[in-house]
């Protein structure tokens, strides 16, 4: 048999034996029923199988409900195969199920840790592999749970030791026989715990650590085990469940055993080159600080902290012993010495004397006697003090130097595909940040695998075209030539600091040169001189030096001699590619390290999610929720014509501006009382527009926290503006940063220039934008000149300056309040407004109209006086584009519109900002966030496409959330999603992978609701309440929804008339209470469907907005229409 027909045969086994708890739970256990089902799963290599367990609730009416302390292996190992099954794979938890029951959850871990302990060659490791699996899966996602918690904190308690074998001997062996009666007696509460008690609970915590790690070193020694998968998968368990809860503050305490064990284990296991790189890391991150949800620092110890302890043992008992062991105590630091010093003074030292060192730095108390021999002893001890200093490359100095013999031998030895691989550097799971260190150095090594890259690509390709080879003499040719190279003719030194390059000039190289920051300088040599091993590729480089440009002229460039003086015989310079992007971001990493702590706010606990139609947001498992989640959903393809935004009327005033609020000409802004309309002018294409539905859904998040938004391609623009409306108008004083993919996104944005800017990565499109501000002020100093004729000063200059322009600003309103004042005694002497040809007003001869007009007149004089203030700092820094453009970015705009590259190159990073919202993440923008998570910030907009998106939020300890594309009806997915935890209905005849438990189905019945009743709907619903009361449904738990008392009316009838044999249905109107089953009519508001339990059944053509017309299919195949639904009921 195929696979597939193997897959099958163990399906439908399990379906045949359901029958014993499906549907209904069993009366008693049955330990053959338990037996064939834990050998099907066994012998079943599909892990979906776990999937007909879950759907038939094994769990919950058979292991789970039959559960106690003494239950057999098999049945174990089928609960925690379970769990851990519908914690990888399923949309709901069985681990909240688990948790209702703290009694038998202790139980369960109880016998779980009496497995970990009793290891032998003959264990089932498959069993152990599982068990350390759902330990890790407890400790990382069960932790929500109060239940869970204290049953994990206890996981090393008393109360969980008394049963294991040797719990009392264990004890006397530590010579704790007084806390035996107090633990008989029950004066060992948990709470307040004598110090004795915490004593014994520490040793029994490092005995647990030393029993499983020294079994394992045992077995591994006797090399019995090495080629076994189910060991193999048993040691991945167990290492990974050491990384788990590296990152976890509650649980890091229990690592300074692990360190010791392994340190020990790993000198048993120098054949298995995983294990080693496993433990290098595990010392890393052992060095590393964990910020707690508190902001408080969790550390192990600092990087001397393991010499001092040495140098106390020594100082006080080994003082004076011989000249090496003085030097070790000498010793101002670990980097004064090196491991070969400590090895040495260690040899000149008795076996007596190694072991009492050993025992007092705490590493051999629990050792068994077999281990502890002097080798071995020596090099734990010289481990142990050394590990604190693990060592990786300098990237920073790489950088900055590239020295020839570091980059090639990286370049050539180290695959830059694989360039993780050497170093496994896992991520920190259930902490909600990464350290700062681990951040810098992922950071610096990403980077210095793309510089590497990028100098390797570019000399390779350069070289190629130089089509070098050799003539019949042995003589070197170049027939080839590239724009990026030249033959060097000399070169002389400037002092010991730089040096002058001359070359033979050419016109396409001088405009290469002046955006390169760096060249290469080589040697080329023959060919056939050296051997293949001293040769880069084909060519023969025999030297390579790379220097940064200081200044470049028409046949000589000058250099940095930060690598040392240029070699004489080099021969040939190649420029470099621009590397401003790389040299910003080492600059970054050096500001970050020194001044940022990547700590998150704490509003970005709450993660909101939006998604576009037709997308489905999908966890992995219920544990990759955040701790609170909002689905939204909305497709700007369907949006309206206009939305309020309502605005406290106060708030407007403060904003002391409100036309130019708007991004650009396509709203059209008008007040009613407090509310602010914004309406698209025509010329604004359709699938740009917001509606009232949208802004409240979206808008309601925009306070605080995260907004993740999966928007629907080319929409990007529109629901910018609209969100920047929005922020703009309810937060007035705020900052905030705008960050778009590219430079052809930015010019599609029209900023207005007293509040906003706009920084590209090109400088001449800077510049240029430079010049646009400056028309602007330009053309307001010109309405400036106007406004003055009409008050007879054109004499005076106020035109001639900004600062001149705000002196007019006083007579201005000297003139409007006269006006007012003449107005107040007389009315009618509106009409007299000063400045009625500067607005170009014509009267209406309807008063209330006039005098609208004449407000709306003086609002826009009042305004541009107040843009002019805005702009006038600008005009001071004319003469400077660069110093413009910084004070834009530093103080000057409210909103900066920038680029990821932008980001890091003007340094934007470092200013304070309320809001970050984002355009399609990148790789560099996600790598500087964190820097940017200061006090300042409250909210984050990320606009993008998810089902892309494959860097998202790498330091946070939620998993990447999969969008799962399946045609459902866009207006369940918010409502089906957030109550039900659940994927909703395909509208196709399946069901979406991973199915339902609750079932949801469509009729079609074709008709429209027509004049507010639809006499077919109110058949089909009451045919369905009889379908359902005919399988034996309670009258209590059925209720039927319909949009309107006139269709309530209706249905009362028709179910008088067809329905006689039972009572009559409950029907409500457009509210429902909490019900097992609802039946819905068409046209209802599909907010409602959260009142059912179990099952949801809607007629007709969903009335509405944006759900397609065509008819959906039904996701059960038993009723395909209506007509099979009066068949059914009428059986």
């Amino acid at each position: 048999m195929n696979k597939d027909q193997v897959k099958d045969e163990h399906r439908n086994a399990l379906l045949k034996l359901s029958k014993y708890w499906f549907p209904e739970p069993p009366k008693g256990f049955s330990a053959k029923v338990c037996s064939q089902v834990y050998e099907i799963v066994r012998s079943s290599s599909d892990a979906t199988i776990f999937k007909v367990l879950l759907e038939t609730r094994f769990f919950q009416n058979f292991l789970w409900k039959f559960f106690h302390k003494d239950i057999t292996n098999n049945h174990i190992e089928l609960v925690i195969s379970c769990a851990l099954y519908d914690g990888k794979y399923a949309c709901s938890s069985l681990l909240d199920y688990m948790a209702r029951d703290e009694r038998n959850l202790e139980d369960l871990v109880e016998r779980l840790l009496a497995i970990t302990i009793d290891l032998r060659s003959d264990t089932n490791f498959q069993l152990h592999s599982r068990v350390i699996s759902f330990i890790s899966f407890l400790s990382t996602h069960g932790l929500k749970h109060s239940s869970v918690e204290r049953v994990i904190s206890g996981l090393f308690d008393i109360t969980i030791w008394t049963n294991l074998p040797n719990y009392e001997s264990l004890l006397e062996e530590k010579g704790h026989t007084d806390f035996i009666s107090d633990k008989s007696s029950g004066n060992a509460s948990k709470q307040g715990k004598p110090k004795k008690t915490e004593d014994v609970i520490q040793y029994l915590r490092h005995k647990w650590v030393y029993t499983i790690t020294m079994t394992l070193m045992e077995l591994i020694k006797s090399n019995s085990l090495k080629e076994s998968p189910e060991f193999i998968s048993y040691q991945s368990s167990w290492i990974n469940l050491l990384f788990t809860w590296l990152g976890q503050p509650k649980t890091r305490r229990f690592m300074k055993p692990f360190l010791q064990a392994l340190n020990v284990t790993s000198i048993f296991m120098r054949s298995t080159k995983v294990v080693q790189e496993y433990v290098k890391v595990l010392k890393y991150y052992m060095d590393y600080p964990i910020d707690d949800s508190s902001g408080k620092q969790h550390t192990s110890f600092t990087e001397d902290d393991r010499l001092f302890q040495l140098q106390k043992v020594l100082f006080s008992d080994y003082k004076d012993k011989n000249k090496l062991v003085n030097s070790l105590m000498t010793a101002p630091s670990i980097f004064n010495i090196t491991q070969t010093d400590v090895t040495k003074a260690f040899y000149s030292l008795s076996s007596d004397e190694i072991f009492d060192i050993a025992k007092k730095m705490g590493l051999v108390n629990y050792m068994p006697s077999s281990m502890q021999e002097t080798g071995i002893l020596t090099e734990i001890l010289t481990d142990h003090v050394f590990s604190s200093k693990l060592s990786r490359p300098t990237f920073l100095e790489n950088f900055v130097s590239y020295n020839a013999d570091v980059i090639f031998s990286l370049l050539e030895n180290v695959p830059i595909d694989n360039i993780f691989e050497s170093l496994p550097v896992p991520q920190l799971k259930n902490s909600q940040y990464l350290s700062l260190e681990d951040f810098v150095a992922r950071g610096k090594m990403r980077l210095n695998c793309e510089i590497l890259l990028k100098v390797k690509t570019h000399i390779t390709s350069v070289l190629d075209r130089l089509k070098i080879s050799v003539g019949k003499n042995t003589t070197l040719n170049v027939k080839g030539s590239s724009k990026y190279s030249t033959d060097i003719k000399n070169i002389r030194h400037i002092g010991n600091s730089k040096a002058e390059i001359f070359f033979n000039n050419r016109r396409e190289l001088q405009s290469v040169l002046q955006d390169s920051q760096y060249v290469a300088l080589i040697t080329i040599i023959k060919p056939n001189q050296y051997s293949p091993h001293e040769r880069l590729r084909v060519y023969g480089l025999d030297n390579l030096q790379i220097f940064p440009v200081i200044s470049s002229g028409a046949n000589s460039l000058v250099v940095s001699l930060i690598d040392g003086a240029p070699a004489s015989d080099l021969n040939y310079m190649i420029a470099l590619p621009d590397m401003s992007f790389h040299s910003k971001m080492i600059e970054f990493f050096e500001y970050f390290s020194t001044h940022c702590t990547p700590k998150l706010p704490d509003f970005m606990d709450e993660l909101f999610i939006g998604t576009g139609s037709p997308d489905t947001a999908f966890f992995d498992n219920q544990s990759n929720r955040p701790k609170s989640i909002r689905i939204l959903n909305f497709d700007l393809k369907n949006l309206s014509s206009e939305y309020n935004v309502k605005i406290d009327s106060q708030k407007r005033m403060a904003g002391g501006s409100t036309s130019n609020i708007v991004s650009s000409k396509s709203f059209q802004l008008d007040y009613e009382d407090d509310n602010i309309i914004a309406r698209p002018l025509d010329i604004y294409p359709p699938t740009k527009e917001v509606c009232n539905e949208f802004v409240s859904i979206l808008y309601s998040c925009l306070n605080t926290g995260f907004t993740l938004v999966d928007r629907a391609p080319h929409t990007d623009v529109g629901l910018l503006e609209a969100l920047l409306i929005h922020l703009q108008l309810n937060y007035p004083n705020e900052r905030s940063v705008v960050v778009v993919p590219n430079d052809l996104y930015l010019s599609q944005i029209k900023a207005n220039y007293d509040s906003e800017i706009i920084v590209y990565d090109e400088e001449n499109k800077n510049a240029t934008q430079i010049e646009h501000i400056y028309k602007q002020i330009d053309s307001l100093l010109s309405q400036v000149k106007g406004l003055s004729i009409l008050l007879g000063l054109n004499e005076y200059g106020y035109d001639e300056s900004c600062w001149n322009a705000l002196l007019l600003k006083k007579k201005v309103q000297d003139k409007w309040n006269a006006y007012i004042e003449k107005l107040r005694v007389d009315s009618s002497s509106y009409v007299n407004y000063p400045f009625k040809e500067f607005s170009s007003i014509e009267w209406t001869g309807l008063q209330e109209q006039d005098i609208h007009l004449v407000r709306d007149s003086y609002f826009n004089i009042s305004q541009l006086f107040e843009i002019l203030e805005r702009l006038q700092p600008y005009e001071k820094l004319k003469h400077s584009a660069s110093q413009c453009l910084s004070y834009g970015i530093h103080g000057g705009a409210k909103t900066i519109y920038t680029t990821g590259m932008s980001l890091l190159k003007h340094e934007i990073y470092k200013e304070a900002f309320n809001s970050i919202i984002m355009v399609d993440e990148s790789d560099e923008v996600m790598s500087v966030l964190p820097a940017m998570n200061n006090k300042s910030i409250k909210r984050y907009v990320s606009i993008g496409d998810w089902s892309l998106n494959g860097c998202r939020w790498n330091y946070l300890d939620t998993k990447m959330i999969k969008l799962r594309k399946s045609l459902c009806s866009k207006h369940l997915v918010p409502i089906y999603n957030h109550l039900y935890d659940n994927e909703l209905i395909s509208d196709t005849d399946y069901p979406p992978e991973g199915g339902l438990q609750k079932l949801c189905q469509i009729v079609p019945t074709g008709k429209k609701l027509t004049q507010n009743v639809c006499v077919e709907d109110a058949e089909y619903c009451v045919a369905m309440y009889s379908y359902l009361r005919s399988t034996g449904c309670a009258h209590s738990k059925i209720a039927i929804l319909v949009p309107n008392r006139y269709q309530q009316a209706l249905m009362f009838e028709v179910a008088a008339a067809k329905a006689q044999a039972y009572e009559k249905p409950f029907v409500q109107v457009q509210r429902c209470s909490p019900v097992d089953h609802l039946i819905v009519s068409s046209a209802v508001d599909l907010r409602e469907l959260s009142c059912a339990r179990k099952s949801i059944y809607i007629f007709g053509e969903l009335q509405v907005p944006g759900v397609s017309s065509k008819k959906l299919r039904i996701r059960n195949k038993t009723i395909k229409s209506a007509g099979d639904l009066f068949a059914a009921s009428e059986k």
